[in-house]
């Protein structure tokens, strides 16, 4: 799964992506990108990344490995993005 997260004053906005057609939008444009069904879920964040669901440590977008597919690597760089964890 892909965890997207939300600063904790954007909580607006990751109510609104939890709708069934927006998870659902996402979803299906992951996987017309990235040609792999993969699950989105979204939690709030705190300033330094953390959230109550995640506490491990995380990856910067250029520490991620080659197996990251290309649009999530663009994503990722776009919006400062890291890994937080791979399952």
């Amino acid at each position: 799964d892909l965890l997207i997260g939300f600063p904790i004053e954007f909580r607006f906005h990751k109510e609104a992506m939890e709708k069934k057609e927006n998870v659902d939008l996402v979803q299906a444009i992951i996987a017309e990108k990235t040609g792999s069904a993969i699950g989105v879920n979204f939690v709030t964040t705190q300033a330094d990344g953390s959230s109550a669901s995640i506490n491990k440590g995380s990856l910067p977008a250029a520490q991620a490995d080659d197996k990251v597919p290309d649009i999530i690597s663009e994503a990722m760089n776009i919006f400062d993005g890291r890994i937080l964890r791979k399952d």
